[in-house]
């Protein structure tokens, strides 16, 4: 989970998870600094789609990022070096530890109410509570906004960090841990959750968890001081758990983990339609991670496929050997620098890894069939870009890919081709291969005295306003290479075809 660890200063190690609502830092903020040079609060963190960021609050001594001092919305990403007073923080990814969750061993008991997944009709077993108050339509549209909010998540943090949203505010509880199961060990790890009153390790109990995952049974204990599976627990001892839900996250015949959800002793008891509900949601996130799984099988396969054209492309025209690594290895960094999601980046760095793809013998009839398929004229260097994306048209699973491939020729000032797009008509993932492309060949082909150009000017040229590219994009760039993140020539992995 994304996370502030102090790496210096007052509370050395001390480690924040971001929840992604606006959480203050400072001395008395949600990230609390021990920092006398610090202000009461210093600055906000907060998370805008899949960004977070931070701003500063007006703070007498400035907030600064990577050493420089911040004047706007800041984007954070992982290792950025966050300094306010005395006190050096970095931004990152918090693993979940065994501090998060401690599982109890404990005897199976008899005070609950399980629903058997996968039957029609939701089957009830041992003591029920009473029946719940949710309104069925309440219910039917928070199905309906699972389902939806799910559908468009396609990495395994996006689907449970959405869950852990909507199963809060349709459940209500007062804490939610996801537990994924690892494919090597068939342990459960916890891979995120809320838990805001947590002071310290979680009691987990071993017995539920382990029960709703070998009968494939959603369980709900709604009193846990009574539940025999508690007994040893010294979270009821002091009167800390008042009800549990345990529900599994199933997707055919696979368990991909659980969903646990509790109550403490202020709060009142899950019912019947917390549970259903509950299960409801767990069911639709284990498909959700079903589709994430085959998703990432499918783009293993397309990058595979890739890798093997520009293997043979490379074996075609060997003076271009290695350029469509280079070039992804650029359009990576570029897109890691702007923001973008995953899969948004996936698809850049293949659509930059298969951009030449259609310079598999060129000739002058080809020429003339691409200007009259496209009905004008074609000059000769940009006919490879549209043999290019209607090689990739002949592929499943690449449709996002193809613009890249077929436009990144074209120029913002209208000068480019095959089809002479000018600015905002030209996608995104095309002016970013397009930038990626420019600065290789620059820094790549012996274009004086029969030398590359250094590397600082190449980027002092890929920003000339003549070049025809995005100002933006090529600033991401020259950013990526100052800040040392992406601009570093990658391992071949073509080995195969030396």
């Amino acid at each position: 989970m994304p996370s502030l660890t102090i790496d210096s200063g007052p509370a050395t190690g001390r480690v924040f998870i971001l929840t992604g609502e606006p959480q203050s830092v400072g001395r008395e903020g949600d990230v609390q600094l021990l920092d006398t040079a610090a202000s009461r609060k210093h600055a906000e963190v907060f998370k805008l789609g899949n960004i977070f960021f931070i701003k500063d609050l007006q703070s007498r001594n400035g907030t600064f990022v990577n050493d420089a001092r911040i004047a706007k919305d800041t984007p954070l990403r992982a290792g950025d070096r966050i300094r306010i007073g005395s006190s050096l923080l970095i931004f990152g990814k918090q693993e979940a530890t065994q501090e998060a969750v401690e599982f109890v061993q404990d005897e199976p008991g008899a005070s609950t109410v399980e629903i058997k997944l996968g039957e029609r009709a939701a089957q009830v077993v041992g003591d029920a509570t009473k029946p719940g108050t949710g309104s069925t339509m309440s219910r039917l549209f928070t199905m309906y906004e699972v389902a939806r909010v799910l559908g468009r998540e396609s990495t395994l943090q996006g689907v449970i960090e959405k869950v852990l949203g909507l199963a809060i505010a349709a459940v209500e509880p007062t804490y939610c841990y996801i537990f994924i199961r690892d494919e090597a060990t068939g342990n459960l790890q916890p891979k995120a959750w809320r838990d805001p009153q947590r002071l310290k390790a979680r009691q987990i109990s071993r017995a539920i968890v382990n029960r709703a995952m070998q009968l494939r049974h959603s369980i709900l204990t709604a009193d846990a001081a009574s539940d025999t599976r508690f007994d040893q627990s010294e979270s009821v001892v002091i009167g800390e758990i008042r009800s549990v839900i345990c529900a599994p996250l199933v997707a055919r015949d696979h368990i991909n983990g659980v969903m646990y959800l509790g109550r403490d002793a202020a709060a009142k008891s899950f019912d019947d339609a917390d549970l259903e509900l509950a299960t409801a949601i767990a069911f639709q996130t284990g498909i959700a991670l079903e589709n994430v799984a085959i998703h990432n099988e499918r783009r293993v396969e397309l990058m595979g496929v890739a890798k093997t054209l520009v293997g043979a492309m490379d074996l075609r025209v060997p003076e271009q050997r290695g350029h469509g690594e280079r070039v992804a290895a650029y359009a990576a960094a570029i897109a890691e620098r702007l923001g973008l999601s995953r899969e948004e980046s996936e698809d850049v760095t293949l659509a930059a890894l298969l951009h030449d793809i259609g310079k598999v013998g060129i000739t002058e009839n080809t020429r003339l069939a691409v200007s009259a398929a496209l009905g004008q004229t074609v000059q000769g260097q940009f006919c490879h870009a549209y043999l290019g994306s209607q090689m990739l048209e002949q592929m499943t699973g690449l449709d996002h890919v193809i613009p890249g491939v077929r436009l990144h020729h074209e120029r913002l000032d209208g000068f480019g081709g095959p089809e002479g797009l000018s600015g905002e008509a030209i996608p995104l993932i095309a002016r970013i291969v397009a930038v990626a492309n420019r600065f290789d060949h620059l820094v790549s082909d012996p274009a004086r005295d029969g030398k590359p150009m250094p590397l600082n000017e190449a980027l002092e040229t890929v920003e000339q306003p003549g070049e025809g590219l995005d100002d933006a994009i090529t600033h991401a760039l020259v950013k990526a290479q100052t800040t040392g993140s992406g601009i570093q020539l990658p391992k071949l992995v073509l080995q195969e075809f030396c």
